[in-house]
């Protein structure tokens, strides 16, 4: 997924419109300074040349995959200097390419170095561009600072929705082995964050992870979000990482609710939770439950999972 999201980040880099005032901008901050001039001179290397009718050249992405690393060498320098950090920082607060923006954003996140790191949690606190706050966050090294980094932008207020979410999938990608500081995030946006999209997508990660220190909120979620799509989400999560302790909530939901879909989705975690106190269960809805659609899908889940254990 990140090589793929990388190259994605890479063709919208190659594709980014040229602005016409973008020459003139590079031009003036060749001027500032030598290690100024080497950094404009790197990003003028992913210039593609042009063609005779003036359009730019054709480039695969192996080539632009080549290229790219090529420019990325370029601008980082030979070792990581404290000028040529400083410099990288300022050009990625003041251009306006995305092509450029996108290749300072790699080559500052990249940079092995702890004046790097603050200069990319300083990028990312100011950063308001989707594309660039990701290649920032992505590039990151996967290292137990860089979560830090992620967690103290998280703290933050006011920061808008789509950024919150890349930041979020961010943290729970970097820890496979869930800490205490990603659960609690977790926890606080299942429970009490005002973005249902957000809610879900803490929802839908917390599942993933599989811990039972989430269950609580899952639970809670599952009970009395006010959207729906959360309570289905936060129901089959539920199932997952509580078991066989969620199969109560999950009966009674699936008996008791007023929205069948959400009904229908209490069905579908018992055969998620799965084992013979959830095939008990599901036979009791089966049987309790005045809804011909919910009996059907319950007697088919039921049939599944008996036919699964017997083998």
């Amino acid at each position: 997924m990140r090589s793929l999201l990388c190259a994605a980040l890479c063709c919208v880099a190659l594709a980014a419109p040229a602005r016409a005032d973008e020459p003139n901008e590079l031009d003036r901050w060749t001027k500032v300074s030598p290690e100024h001039a080497a950094v404009v001179e790197a990003l003028r290397r992913f210039e593609r040349p042009a063609q005779a009718n003036g359009s730019p050249a054709p480039m695969d992405l192996q080539q632009a995959r080549a290229l790219e690393e090529e420019v990325l060498a370029a601008l980082r320098g030979e070792t990581p200097t404290e000028a040529r950090i400083e410099v990288l920082e300022a050009l990625l607060k003041a251009l306006k390419l995305v092509r450029n923006r996108v290749l300072l954003a790699k080559a500052l996140a990249g940079t092995q170095h702890a004046l790097a790191l603050a200069a990319t949690e300083r990028s990312l606190q100011r950063e308001t561009d989707p594309a660039i706050f990701t290649t920032l966050a992505r590039t990151l090294p996967e290292t137990p600072a860089s979560v830090e980094v992620l967690l103290r932008w998280w703290a933050l207020e006011g920061k808008p929705l789509e950024l919150r979410r890349t930041a979020l999938r961010e943290l729970a990608r970097r820890q496979a082995e869930p800490s205490a500081a990603l659960l609690d995030v977790l926890a606080r946006g299942i429970c009490s964050d005002p973005e249902p999209e957000l809610r879900a997508e803490a929802i839908t990660l917390a599942g993933r992870q599989g811990d039972a220190r989430c269950a609580e909120a899952l639970a809670r979620a599952a009970k009395e979000d006010a959207d729906p799509s959360c309570r289905q989400r936060a129901l089959v999560a539920y199932a997952e990482v509580a078991g066989v302790e969620a199969i109560p909530l999950l009966e009674a939901v699936a008996l008791g609710d007023a929205s069948a879909r959400i009904q229908a989705s209490a069905v579908l975690a018992l055969g998620r939770a799965g084992g013979p106190d959830a095939r008990a269960a599901l036979r009791r809805v089966a049987e309790a439950t005045g809804s011909a659609e919910i009996k059907a899908r319950a007697q088919r889940l039921l049939e599944a999972l008996e036919q699964r254990d017997a083998k």
